[in-house]
């Protein structure tokens, strides 16, 4: 038999024919250039923590007593309360133009008009639609229901 290795190449040519241990560990070291690898760095690194202490208990800040419960603000909307259960509508957090509108019996092109105007406070989502809270609609209700003086004739 003659010197191939199994792959058909002459056993001079192929590299698998050289073991890892048959090339001297200099050269080996020679043929990778760069950087040390994580390991390698690490290995050289000294480290010396400083030898643990024991640390005193934290202490805990005296507990203030708790105060009764306190008494539930209650902020009831009767003009709001009477309007939605009038027309079978749920109570909300809050109102759209459009259940706004329904509430107090005008168009959603009236609430938006009153609205821009500055008749009518609102809040707005961050993209900018405009809602209504319970406390904005009584008001409004409320506001509705004083009467107005009337001009006198002339």
């Amino acid at each position: 038999m003659d010197d191939r290795s199994n792959s058909g190449q002459p056993a001079a040519e192929n590299n698998c024919a050289l073991g890892a241990d048959s090339i001297a560990p200099e050269l080996r070291a020679k043929k990778r250039k760069g950087k040390p690898n994580r390991t390698e760095y690490l290995q050289h690194l000294e480290v010396n923590f400083p030898p643990p202490t024991s640390l005193p208990a934290p202490s805990m800040p005296e507990a203030e007593p708790v105060p009764e419960a306190p008494v539930p603000v209650h902020i009831d909307y009767p003009h709001l309360r009477t309007k939605l259960s009038d027309q079978g509508l749920p109570f909300r957090a809050k109102f759209n133009q459009a259940q706004t509108a329904q509430v107090i019996g005008v168009s959603d092109r009236t609430v938006r008009d009153w609205t821009n105007e500055g008749k009518m406070p609102c809040c707005r989502y961050p993209s900018g639609r405009p809602y209504y809270t319970p406390g904005n609609i009584e008001n409004l209700l409320i506001e509705c229901e004083r009467p107005r003086p009337r001009k006198a004739a002339k």
